[in-house]
C-alpha cells in the first residue's frame, strides 16, 4: 500500500488586498464548496481585528467561482468559529460576534447567492441546524469582559433557517464563547460555555 501522502494542487485564498483582516477558524463543507470567515484571531486575543466580517466560499472543482459575503459592513469585527451551511436547503449562515449581526444567504448549486434575512445577535457558539425542521441554533450574549462587556449573559436562540424568523429563545446561563452545540435525543440540545456552564435546552410539553 502507497501511504505517502500528496499536497493537492488545489489552493485558493481568502485575503482582502489592502484589510487588516485577522484569520480565520474552522472551515465547512457543503455543496462541493468550502465555506469559512475571517476575523477570528485578534492580535493578542485583548481586541478585536480592525476589518470587517466577512464569509468565503469556494469551489472544489471550479477555480473561477469564488463568493466573499461582506454584509456586515462594520469595522472591529471578530468571531470564535465557523459558519454554517445546510446542504439540503443551500443557505449559509454567518455572523459578527463583536458588532452582532447573523445573516442567511441562499447559495444555490452553479449559481448566484443571495442575502435572505439577517437578526440582530450576538452569536458565538458554532452553529448547529436541525435536517428534518430546519430549526437553526444560534445564541444571542452579551460582549466578552476584555471587550467592554460584563457578565456575558446568553440566551440560545431558535430560528427558522429558511427565513430568519424566531421561534423562541431561553436564557442559557454564559455565553459559550466558540464552544459547540450538541444535538440530544428528544426535541432537545446542548450549548457549553468556556465559561464554566453546561445547558439542556429542551421543547416543554
Amino acid at each position: 500500500m502507497n501511504s505517502k501522502l500528496v499536497v493537492d494542487s488545489w489552493k485558493r485564498s481568502y485575503e482582502v488586498i489592502g484589510e487588516a483582516q485577522s484569520d480565520a477558524w474552522d472551515t465547512t463543507i457543503g455543496d462541493n464548496r468550502i465555506w469559512l470567515m475571517d476575523m477570528g484571531r485578534p492580535p493578542g486575543w485583548m481586541r478585536p481585528g480592525t476589518a470587517e466580517q466577512r464569509a468565503f466560499g469556494f469551489s472544489l472543482t471550479d477555480e473561477t467561482e469564488n463568493f466573499v459575503f461582506a454584509n456586515h459592513r462594520s469595522p472591529f469585527a471578530w468571531n470564535p468559529g465557523p459558519p454554517l451551511f445546510d446542504p439540503s436547503r443551500k443557505i449559509l449562515v454567518h455572523y459578527d460576534s463583536f458588532n452582532g449581526g447573523v445573516v442567511g444567504h441562499y447559495c444555490p448549486t452553479g449559481g448566484e447567492a443571495e442575502p435572505i434575512w439577517r437578526i440582530e445577535a450576538h452569536n458565538y457558539l458554532q452553529m448547529m441546524v436541525f435536517k428534518d425542521t430546519g430549526e437553526l441554533i444560534i445564541e444571542d450574549a452579551e460582549l466578552p469582559p476584555h471587550f467592554g462587556g460584563e457578565r456575558m449573559k446568553a440566551e440560545a436562540v431558535v430560528v427558522n433557517i429558511e427565513t430568519g424568523e424566531e421561534i423562541s429563545r431561553v436564557a442559557s446561563g454564559a455565553a459559550s464563547l466558540g464552544m459547540f452545540s450538541a444535538p440530544g435525543f428528544s426535541r432537545d440540545f446542548y450549548v457549553a460555555s468556556l465559561l464554566g456552564t453546561l445547558a439542556r435546552v429542551y421543547v416543554q410539553g
